[in-house]
C-alpha cells in the first residue's frame, strides 16, 4: 500500500469512529504508522491488520475522549 492508500483507509476508520487519529511519518522508511485509539482490544488490532495488510502499526491508547 502506498501512503495515499493508507491515509484513505485511516480516514475511513476515523469517520467510522474506530480510531481517533493517526500519524504517518514523512521520512521514515519502511513506513511505521502510529494509530491513536481510545482503548486497544484484540478485535481492534485484528481489524486494523486486516484493513492495512503489510503496514507496520504502532497502536497508542489515548484513553476516553471527553466532550468539550
Amino acid at each position: 500500500m502506498n501512503k495515499e492508500e493508507i491515509e484513505a483507509v485511516l480516514n475511513e476508520l476515523m469517520y467510522q469512529g474506530i480510531i481517533v487519529g493517526y500519524e504517518i511519518p514523512l521520512t521514515e522508511i519502511p513506513l511505521r504508522v502510529k494509530v491513536l485509539v481510545s482503548s486497544s482490544t484484540p478485535d481492534l488490532q485484528r481489524r486494523l491488520k486486516e484493513a492495512l495488510p503489510g503496514v507496520s502499526l504502532e497502536i497508542e491508547e489515548t484513553g476516553p475522549i471527553e466532550a468539550q
